[in-house]
């Protein structure tokens, strides 16, 4: 929220007119957007509970940096492609990151987690809004990658398997309780007390 207020104040406009008009135009990002709109309401499934009992929808007319992002897969991976090819952006992600946890090779870049393999790096992030789950990840080496957007609280479940199958190799970042198990979801598909 604090870097959002900062683009805000230095580019005078709100972030999402910001955003689209530096990074979802130039990149053909048709289907992003910041704020709720009826583009957006088309296309957007409604989230679901644990249990995929539905969650109501939320039209944020105001963007939040931290959460009201809505977009497609192929958008979100237009995005990742264009950070990986600029390597000035890159250089900035991975110049100093901080150390999450050594003995799973985790640190945190500017902006996203980094994994550290034996041949190679990954870029990668996650999403946790109410009804929603996302993950992207990519590695740095190759550009190989996925980014995964369900409509289920139950999604970050697929992220590992997907991982698994697309950039093969152990992927230390699943054990890391940054990831870990999501109270909501644990009453929910434990207890059946879904909130």
């Amino acid at each position: 929220m604090l870097l959002q207020r900062a683009v805000e104040a230095v580019a005078s406009q709100p972030l999402d007119q910001f955003m689209t008009s530096q990074v979802f135009k130039p990149l053909d990002m048709n289907d992003s957007d910041y704020v709720w709109n009826e583009r957006i309401a088309k296309s957007l499934l409604p989230g679901t509970k644990a249990n995929g009992a539905r969650r109501a929808m939320m039209d944020l007319k105001s963007p939040n940096a931290a959460f009201s992002l809505h977009t497609s897969a192929a958008d979100y991976g237009k995005f990742i492609v264009k950070v990986l090819n600029d390597d000035d952006v890159m250089k900035q992600i991975t110049a100093a990151p901080v150390t999450v946890d050594p003995s799973l090779g985790l640190g945190w870049g500017l902006g996203w987690g980094i994994e550290h393999g034996p041949d190679d790096a990954y870029i990668w992030q996650w999403g946790n809004n109410t009804g929603y789950r996302a993950f992207a990840i990519a590695s740095v080496r190759t550009g190989d990658g996925f980014v995964m957007l369900t409509n289920s609280e139950n999604g970050l479940e697929l992220a590992q398997p997907l991982a698994q199958k697309i950039l093969p190799g152990e992927h230390k970042l699943f054990q890391s309780p940054i990831l870990g198990v999501d109270v909501i979801n644990f009453f929910c598909n434990t207890l059946r007390v879904c909130l």
